[in-house]
C-alpha cells in the first residue's frame, strides 16, 4: 500500500500519525521490521521517516521514472520495531 497527502493536509502531522499507527499495529501483530519504499525525490517523506526512526539500507540509482520523464532513486528504509521504546 502507499500514503499519500494532498497538499491541503501536509504539514500537520498528519502523516506522522499514521505511521505510528501502522508502527502501534505492526508491534501488536509481532512484526520485527517494516520495510518501505520512497522516492528520493520525496523529501518531506523522507524527513518524516527518519524523524520516526526509520534509516536508509538500500537505494537504486535512477531506479525511478517520474511523470515528468525524469528518473529519480528509489530508496528502501527500513524500522527495526524491537529496538524501538
Amino acid at each position: 500500500f502507499g500514503i499519500y497527502l494532498k497538499k491541503e493536509f501536509r504539514d500537520l502531522g498528519i502523516g506522522t500519525r499514521l505511521i505510528r499507527k501502522i508502527i502501534e499495529v505492526a508491534r501488536q501483530k509481532d512484526f520485527e521490521i517494516i520495510q518501505l519504499y520512497v522516492f528520493a525525490s520525496n523529501k518531506q517523506a523522507i524527513h518524516t521517516y527518519k524523524k520516526i526512526g526509520f534509516k536508509e539500507v538500500g537505494r537504486i540509482k535512477n531506479g525511478i521514472k517520474l511523470q515528468n520523464g525524469k528518473y529519480t532513486d528509489e530508496i528502501t528504509m527500513t524500522l527495526h520495531l524491537k529496538n524501538l521504546r
